[in-house]
């Protein structure tokens, strides 16, 4: 069923019943009832519906949700704040449908986006029954970082030098769209300076400008995708769900607005440097042994640990960059230090003119 709802009164028994059996998972029967449990609106832009389903006594079922989450766009939003988001997000569920039992993501059952209404809709399961999040960005335990670690590994391994990426997923950057991001960013920068100065020592605005200064060098590998895969883009801890019980369900990856083809260790980076409360250079190694390791162990070859270290190393530089999109935050001044740290700590200043 390739049509869009347009609500919540659009999902009816009948629209999922359809649904289910067209993807395999009810066999016999039909969705008697769905009621909705609980109402998700902290987004700008959507809002999302927690839904218990029922089906009739002589359901047969092979893997058929009993609780589902239904994604809708805000009845008041404006198509032009979600649209270009939607679409990408609806895309990339839409590749997930074939393999995402064996890729760390929430089960999609179905993703519509109607470019004419300009309306989407994404069901999900809901897992907020088995899966957990951290209470606070100040306190991640450690096995969070693990599994955040391991489930960042088997997604990149899947993707990585995938032929859908840059033929249906992902874009390739070009020179003329780097430049244009190089502009970009540099247009933030007197802002981001402006904000930050009383923050920034001379050194570390030297640091800024050096980086900013070597990005056309820098950036040349992005253009090519041996090496690369999709990355999520935006991989703090509140975009993974971890399971309650780990002997029973996997960790998930959620919210894919922000989804790019580039290195890996770009995702494992922002996660250990921007958002990790508790790096330290020593466990920082660990974390990235740990990731090269789960990379080899879902099939990912002729990946030594000294690229994947190299590729690290200078994608804790890039992070600089994440902060000057955040010229505006409060809470940016945390985020400029570690940055800063990182970028110190691994010595990044060396590869800003390196070739490979």
């Amino acid at each position: 069923m390739n049509i869009v709802i347009g609500g919540l009164e659009e999902a009816t028994p009948d629209w999922l019943t359809i649904i289910l059996s067209q993807r395999g998972f009810l066999l016999k029967g039909k969705v008697q009832a769905l009621k909705v449990t609980r109402i998700h609106t902290e987004q700008a832009h959507s809002i999302g519906y927690f839904l218990a389903v029922e089906y009739t006594a002589n359901t047969v079922l092979e893997g058929a949700p009993t609780r589902l989450y239904l994604k809708l766009p805000k009845p008041d939003a404006d198509p032009q704040n979600f649209v270009k988001e939607a679409q990408r997000e609806i895309r990339l569920y839409q590749a997930f449908m074939s393999p995402q039992q064996v890729l760390p993501i929430i089960p999609c059952y179905d993703a519509i986006y109607d470019p004419h209404q300009q309306r989407y809709h994404l069901l999900l399961d809901d897992l907020s029954g088995t899966h957990e999040q951290p209470a606070w960005h100040l306190t991640i335990a450690e096995h969070h970082m693990a599994q955040t670690v391991e489930a960042l590994a088997a997604f990149h391994a899947y993707w990585w030098n995938h032929p859908q990426l840059n033929n249906g997923i992902g874009e390739l950057p070009t020179t003329t769209s780097l430049t244009q991001e190089l502009a970009r960013l540099q247009g933030l920068y007197p802002r981001f300076l402006e904000n930050w100065k009383d923050q920034l020592s001379s050194d570390d605005q030297g640091i800024y400008e050096c980086l900013l200064d070597a990005l056309p060098a820098f950036w040349e590998r992005r253009k090519t995708l041996q090496g690369q895969t999709l990355i999520h883009g935006d991989a703090h801890f509140w975009n993974f769900l971890y399971p309650v019980d780990p002997q029973k369900h996997r960790t998930y990856l959620l919210d894919w607005q922000t989804y790019r083809i580039s290195s890996g260790t770009d995702d494992l980076a922002y996660t250990i440097i921007l958002r990790y409360p508790h790096r330290t250079k020593a466990n920082e190694l660990g974390w990235v042994k740990c990731y090269h390791e789960g990379l080899l162990r879902h099939g990912v070859t002729g990946y030594s640990w000294e690229q994947c270290w190299h590729e690290y190393r200078r994608s804790t530089a890039e992070q600089l960059l994440v902060t000057l999109n955040w010229a505006g935050w409060a809470s940016n001044g945390r985020y400029i230090q570690r940055a800063l740290t990182g970028f110190r700590d691994l010595a990044c200043n060396e590869l800003l003119h390196s070739a490979w």
